[in-house]
């Protein structure tokens, strides 16, 4: 075969495997491009060269978000993906640009249903991957739950108002029957969802009273912190107010009277989710673990593709 024949084989075979990194059309759209390497979306960039100088001088700035992956099928309990895309509310095509001074940072979704302990997805830069998995709220308050999903965290990060519809999504679901069979005889336990004291923030058994106050779980009700006043350990907690013990793993925090998720012992801080893990781990919210950080060198099919040119076409390198 002649030379020049061999050489053009030797082409296609190297752009071929080079070709084989590229990553699928549908997750080409939840992790965006982005040119200047600023973590921010080319799509969404208004200065996509990074020289401070935005290529459009009359933007339609990104101020709504449009949620996907939601629907009446999926279950308490179980864990989804959810996907996002910004826009702009005012023009037709909803195309938009961040403002001015945005940059990019990690921030969460939160899901909350009355009756059940709320949940957070872990942390993402909204700005370049677009979705988030999380876990339903298991609440067992009747056949159907509505949930409701903050994405508040990602309006303050883009300047938008987090306060503008949208940026809270509710959406029900059907209670599992199984993880609500709570005695055992093969049909679901459906229980009225108690309400905190009016004057008192969150959802049932997790209410936070005003300050100076603290939350009295057997009563229901937020009571003054001073002398004379007789709280009940909270229900995970064993012992006589305000000599509280929690269970393992858990803190009491006297000023709320509440068991709190201490923060793992390899990282700093007290609390969950206020902890910080060391340089080369991550903070898992929604475990409450430091979980180590990827080698992006050592998974993934870019890394089998640079091995396979190496193998194959040394002379390529």
């Amino acid at each position: 075969m002649p030379l020049y024949r061999l050489f053009s084989v030797f082409v296609i075979c190297c752009a071929l495997t080079i070709a084989g990194c590229s990553k699928s059309s549908t997750e080409a759209g939840l992790e965006k491009d982005d040119t200047d390497g600023d973590g921010i979306a080319d799509i969404y960039d208004p200065d996509t060269d990074g020289d401070g100088i935005p290529e459009n001088n009359n933007p339609n700035y990104c101020d709504s978000i449009q949620v996907y992956g939601l629907n009446e099928e999926q279950t308490t309990g179980s864990r989804i993906e959810l996907t996002w895309k910004f826009f702009n509310s005012n023009v037709p095509n909803g195309e938009c640009t961040l403002k001015d001074g945005v940059t990019a940072g990690l921030v969460a979704v939160h899901a909350s249903a009355a009756g059940a302990k709320s949940t957070t997805s872990e942390k993402t830069n909204p700005l370049k991957t677009s979705r988030a998995e999380i876990q339903i709220p298991l609440a067992c308050t009747g056949e159907t739950v509505k949930v409701t999903y903050d994405f508040t965290e990602i309006a303050t990060l883009i300047k938008a108002d987090p306060n503008a519809p949208g940026w809270t999504v509710t959406q029900t679901h059907r209670a599992d029957p199984q993880a609500c069979d709570t005695d055992g005889d093969g049909s679901p336990d459906f229980v009225e969802p108690v309400q905190c004291p009016a004057e008192a923030t969150g959802t049932h058994p997790e209410c936070i009273c005003p300050a100076g106050e603290g939350y009295d779980v057997l009563g229901n009700q937020c009571l003054p912190l001073i002398a004379g006043v007789n709280l009940n350990c909270p229900i995970l907690g064993t012992g006589t107010y305000p000599d509280c013990s929690c269970p393992e793993g858990q803190g009491y925090d006297v000023l709320g009277n509440r068991c709190l998720d201490l923060c793992p012992a390899e990282a700093t801080g007290t609390y969950a989710p206020d902890c910080s893990c060391p340089a080369d781990q991550n903070y898992n919210e929604e475990t409450n673990e430091c979980d180590q950080k990827p080698n992006e060198c050592e998974e993934g099919e870019h890394n089998q593709c640079i091995t396979d040119i190496k193998r194959y076409y040394p002379k390529c390198l």
